[in-house]
Order: structure tokens, then sequence, then C-alpha cells
């Protein structure tokens, strides 16, 4: 069972789409790894891929819709978290990967 589904609507017309993931590492991961498909195919000539955390964060404002829903363990109940999460998320990963000890309170009650 997983215990982080993404749910991603785009504004290209394409159908919604759910995925999987164990960590919210590998969730951030994953929203990346969209983020850097999307400047890939908008931007064919750039040579380097942009990545600050303000661009990153437009990519997720831009979609037509982003939720996660993740598992709370104790209630075995999944959560929702809208953007706001999601962008904390990224934030504290983003920061941990700098080198930063980032702690993130991932069991908050969900917002939105």
């Amino acid at each position: 069972m997983a215990l982080i589904i993404l749910f991603i609507d785009k504004n290209d017309h394409s159908v919604p789409t759910l995925y999987e993931y164990d960590t919210i590492d590998g969730l951030v991961e994953g929203i990346c790894d969209m983020y850097e498909c999307e400047f890939i195919d908008n931007n064919p000539t750039y040579e380097a891929l942009v990545y600050e955390m303000e661009v990153l964060f437009n990519f997720v404002d831009n979609l037509r819709e982003i939720l996660v829903l993740k598992l709370n363990e104790t209630t075995n109940l999944y959560w929702t978290h809208g953007r706001d999460w999601i962008k904390t998320q990224i934030e504290a990963y983003m920061l941990r990967k700098a080198g930063y000890n980032v702690i993130v309170d991932d069991a908050a009650t969900p917002t939105e």
C-alpha cells in the first residue's frame, strides 16, 4: 500500500494522473522530475536547467490541480495536503540537499 499518493491535473488537457510514493523525499523527487521534463520540453535549446526554488514553486502553482494524499499510520486514514504543504516539503528537501539540517512536521494536521 502506498503511503503517499500525488494527484496532478496539468493545464494541457491531458488526463489527471496519480503517482504513488513511499517517502516524502520520493514525492519531492517525482515533482522535480516532472518540472525537469516540462522545462526541457519548453526550452529545447537551453543548455542548463534552472533550478531555483521560486521557479519550482511557480511550476507547482501553475498546475491546474495538485494535491497529496498521505497515509496517517496512527488513524490508518489518508489526509489531504495542498500546494502550501507541498511547497513546504520541496523547500525542506532542497535545504537538506544543500546541507542544512531541516526537520518538517510531515504529520501535521491536513490543510486545504
